[in-house]
C-alpha cells in the first residue's frame, strides 16, 4: 500500500537518485487530502481551549493546619468526546498566590504522577468531571488567590479567574 524508496547516490553525483520499489504509491494530491481530512479533524488550539474549567475552594477561610480542598471542575460544552490531557497525572494544576503574587503552593509540573488512564482524561459531550486536591494549609495568615490551569509545556495554561482564599 505504501511506497518504499531508495536513494541511490553516485560518486561523481552529490543529488540524490530514487529508486522505486514496484509497491503500489500514493498520488500527492491523494496525501494531501489525506492530511487535510486528518486536520478537519483535530482542533489545532487543543481540546483545553473548548473545555470550561472552574475552581471552587472549600472552606473559603481557614487557619494554619487547617486542610483546604481544591476543586477544578472540567465541563465539555461541545457535541464530540474530548481528551483532557495525557493519562500520566491529572490534565490540570491548582496554585495559590500570596497577595504580593508569590507563588505558595505550586505543584511542580515535573512531579511523580501515577500514569493510569482515568475518566477525567476523556470528557463526553455535556460530561463534567471534577478534579481533587487537598491541601494542608502551611502558610501564614493572610489573603491569597486559588486558580487552576491547564497543564501545558511552559506550565499551567488557560488560568481560570482567581478565587479567594483567606488564612486566619
Amino acid at each position: 500500500m505504501f511506497s518504499r524508496r531508495v536513494i541511490v547516490m553516485r560518486k561523481s553525483d552529490r543529488r540524490p537518485r530514487r529508486a522505486e520499489s514496484r509497491a503500489t504509491r500514493w498520488p500527492r494530491s491523494g496525501v494531501f487530502a489525506f492530511g487535510l481530512l486528518l486536520g478537519a479533524c483535530t482542533d489545532a488550539s487543543g481540546p483545553s481551549s473548548v473545555i470550561n474549567l472552574r475552581t471552587e475552594v472549600t472552606p473559603a477561610t481557614v487557619t494554619t493546619g487547617d486542610t483546604v480542598v481544591f476543586r477544578a471542575i472540567l465541563t465539555n460544552p461541545g457535541a464530540r468526546n474530548l481528551e483532557t490531557g495525557s493519562a500520566c497525572g491529572p490534565p490540570v494544576l491548582f496554585e495559590v498566590r500570596g497577595s504580593t503574587g508569590e507563588l505558595i503552593y505550586p505543584i511542580p509540573l515535573d512531579a511523580t504522577f501515577t500514569c493510569e488512564r482515568r475518566d477525567v482524561h476523556e470528557l463526553e459531550p455535556g460530561e463534567s468531571d471534577t478534579v481533587v486536591t487537598r491541601w494542608r494549609v502551611t502558610a501564614s495568615a493572610g489573603g491569597y488567590s486559588v486558580r487552576s490551569g491547564f497543564r501545558g509545556d511552559k506550565g499551567l495554561e488557560r488560568l481560570t479567574s482567581p478565587i479567594a482564599l483567606t488564612i486566619k
